[in-house]
C-alpha cells in the first residue's frame, strides 16, 4: 500500500501509512521515517510502475479488470446501459457484472465499456480470469441450482468454465466437479507456466 501511495505521489500519506502499519502492528519496521519529507529518500520510494486511473470508472465498484487479448473485462455493480438491473434481495444493492472494454489496447478503436452479455445473468458475476491462451475463462458466479435461490438461503458460489467462441465465450457444461452446493469456491486464478 505504502509503494501505491508513493507511485500516485503520495509522500505524506505513504508515511502515515507506514507510520501507522508500525504502530498498529507492534513490529519494528526496518524503514524508520522521523520527519515525513524522509520518506522521499527511503530505499524503495522511486516507484517501479505507475499507477494510472483508466476513465472508465465510476461512482460504483468496478473491480478486478483482465486483459484477454485485445479486450479488458472488469467486474462492476454500475447499473447496465439497457436499464436492467439486478439488485440483492437485502440490500438493494446492484449485483455485479461483467463489463468488457473491446479494442482496449488501441486507444483510437477502444470503446465505452459495454455489459458482457454472454457472460452475464441475473446472479453475481466474478471475478473472472483466462487460462494462458486467452481460450479458456474461469467465472465466478452464485450457484446455479435454482432450489437454493428458492429455499432464501445464503447462495453459495461456483466457478463456470467457458470456452472462447467465434463471436462469444460459451459455457463449458458440466461445470467443474469441486463446484458444491455445499460449500462456495470463488476467486479463480491461473498461474502461467
Amino acid at each position: 500500500m505504502g509503494r501505491c501511495l508513493l507511485s500516485l505521489d503520495f509522500p505524506y500519506s505513504a508515511a502515515q501509512y507506514f507510520q501507522t502499519f508500525e504502530s498498529v502492528s507492534g513490529s519494528q519496521s526496518k524503514y524508520k521515517v522521523a520527519d515525513l519529507e524522509e520518506v522521499r529518500q527511503l530505499p524503495f520510494a522511486t516507484a517501479t510502475f505507475k499507477v494510472k486511473k483508466l476513465p472508465y470508472n465510476s461512482r460504483y465498484a468496478d473491480y478486478a479488470p483482465v486483459l484477454i487479448g485485445e479486450d479488458l473485462y472488469f467486474c462492476s455493480n454500475r447499473p447496465t446501459e439497457t436499464g436492467i438491473v439486478h439488485t440483492s434481495s437485502g440490500d438493494g444493492q446492484f449485483l455485479a457484472d461483467i463489463f468488457r472494454v473491446k479494442d482496449f489496447r488501441n486507444t483510437e478503436k477502444r470503446q465505452r465499456p459495454r455489459p458482457a452479455s454472454d457472460l452475464n445473468t441475473r446472479f453475481n458475476e466474478g471475478p473472472l480470469c483466462p487460462d494462458n491462451d486467452g481460450q479458456i475463462l474461469y467465472l465466478t458466479r452464485n450457484w446455479s441450482d435454482p432450489g437454493i435461490f428458492r429455499k432464501n438461503t445464503l447462495s453459495r458460489l461456483e466457478i463456470e468454465v467457458y470456452t472462447k467462441g467465434e463471436e462469444r465465450w460459451e459455457i463449458q457444461e458440466p461445470g467443474l466437479p469441486i463446484n458444491s452446493p455445499n460449500y462456495a469456491i470463488a476467486h479463480p486464478w491461473v498461474v502461467q507456466h
